[in-house]
């Protein structure tokens, strides 16, 4: 392995100077497509002498993409990353795999998408509630709405997403592939906790 740990030093040195990002002013935030990441490093790769395959896959109920980055010397690094999905549909299965195939990309680069999409996308962290009162008889009269199930959710799924660097859109992504929505807003409650509990188990990018 000694040809290819000098390539992708030498590789991760070049990568250092782009910065993966795209401006979607509909939705006013910053993300990583897959094209956007193929076209950006691809060019680095190849002068490194190094590329990269990508095989989608399935074992029994197990949708999943493995991913191979290979040096011109004929050694190589593999990686396989994979779940079952919730919905066999097609569209479902694609969505699934195009996600699969940006997140193990980048992780075999080592390389982590601007997410800067996560404060324009979900409540200001900087408020606070205000304290509550001791008794019925003193709580000053107030017109805030009570905080729904929804957004306790939605907080909790933002909070593990940013933990872990995870692009706002990549959860995006799952909740359309799983349920048909596209953001955190429109989701239910069932979404909600299934992508709660699903990138709970999602590796730190």
């Amino acid at each position: 392995m000694k040809e290819i740990a000098k390539a992708i030093v030498a590789m991760q040195a070049d990568l250092a100077k782009i910065t993966i990002k795209r401006d979607t002013k509909a939705f006013n935030y910053k993300y990583a497509q897959l094209d956007q990441v193929i076209d950006e490093t691809r060019s680095i790769l190849c002068k490194n002498g190094l590329a990269i395959i990508q095989a989608p896959f399935n074992d029994g109920s197990v949708v999943g993409i493995k991913t191979t980055l290979i040096h011109d010397s004929g050694e190589c690094i593999e990686s396989s990353f994979g779940s079952t999905p919730m919905k066999s549909d097609p569209q479902s299965i694609g969505s699934l795999i195009t996600y699969y195939r940006r997140y193990s990309w980048l992780a075999l680069l080592g390389l982590a998408p601007e997410d800067d999409d996560g404060q324009s996308a979900m409540p200001n962290q900087n408020s606070q509630i205000a304290p509550q009162p001791r008794t019925i008889a003193q709580a000053p009269k107030s017109n805030a709405q009570p905080i729904s199930d929804k957004e306790i959710l939605r907080k909790k799924l933002y909070a593990i997403t940013k933990s872990k660097h995870i692009p706002i859109s990549v959860v995006g992504e799952y909740l359309m592939a799983n349920f048909q929505v596209k953001d955190m807003y429109s989701s239910t409650p069932e979404a909600l906790t299934a992508a709660i509990n699903y990138f709970n188990g999602v590796p730190n990018a």
